[in-house]
């Protein structure tokens, strides 16, 4: 079979949009404007766990199929990759161009260090407990118990066995931090505390995405985003539960 750069461009660029966190709906509808831009009949099917695209007219077309992984936000990659998209779409970038380009962001490491990923999870828990009426006390405590959360979510993204595991092992460890600072200041609010550091695992986006692909009437993907969102919180508070009754059992 002839070697298509176009369908090469496409299809990688549908495996981008999907891992960085762009809706189903607006996915297809970006990729089947690039396709035309292109010169190129295609349908796509997204969602967050597969994608299928068909190139050509019936009777004659080419099929890919690709199997993708729960997306992880990312934002600024998003961002870049839709600015190349929209090239296409423009007629600013030709295929061939536009492809090399996505390459070089999706082969790109990661843009951030990864003290960057745990000083945000304690800034971020700080500011959460200080909004749900935290003191300033119990907001530091937060802030400490998310350093230790981030520097988990760190490893789970660097030994692949653990990130399974990240949500339910993040819930676990702040429950139990939560309650032993509890000992030391009795003045916070362990449960408090414990919510506000697993702050940057909490699946906002997803359910935010998940429901507007429900309200899209796109509702396989829809419903399986909800549900990944749902299995995250759900590990989190597994975790946390184990935490409180482990704590609470052996009276530490």
């Amino acid at each position: 079979m002839e070697r298509d750069v176009r369908i090469e461009f496409l299809s990688a660029m549908a495996g981008a949009l999907s891992r960085f966190g762009l809706d189903a709906d607006a996915t297809e509808r970006g990729l089947t404007r690039a396709a035309g831009a292109l010169g190129l009949r295609a349908d796509f099917y997204v969602t967050p766990t597969s994608i299928m695209a068909s190139f050509g007219v019936p009777g004659r077309q080419r099929v890919v199929l690709l199997r993708t992984h729960e997306a992880t936000i990312d934002l600024q990659s998003l961002s870049l990759v839709s600015s190349v998209l929209d090239g296409v779409i423009e007629g600013g970038l030709t295929a061939e161009e536009a492809y090399a380009e996505l390459n070089l962001i999706t082969g790109s490491p990661l843009r951030f260090p990864w003290f960057m990923t745990v000083l945000a999870s304690g800034i971020g828990a700080a500011a959460f407990d200080l909004l749900l009426s935290g003191r300033w006390v119990e907001a530091a405590v937060a802030g400490l118990v998310g350093l230790a959360v981030g520097v988990m979510i760190v490893l789970g993204r660097r030994f692949g066995r653990l990130a399974r595991l990240t949500e339910l092992l993040a819930g676990l460890l702040a429950a139990v931090l939560a309650l032993a600072a509890g000992h030391v200041v009795p003045e916070i609010r362990p449960a408090n505390v414990a919510l506000a550091s697993v702050l940057l695992l909490l699946p906002g986006l997803g359910i935010t995405l998940g429901v507007a692909e429900v309200a899209a009437r796109h509702l396989t993907a829809g419903t399986a985003r909800l549900a990944g969102a749902m299995m995250t919180l759900l590990n989190l508070s597994v975790g946390s539960f184990l935490g409180f009754k482990l704590v609470a059992e052996f009276d530490l």
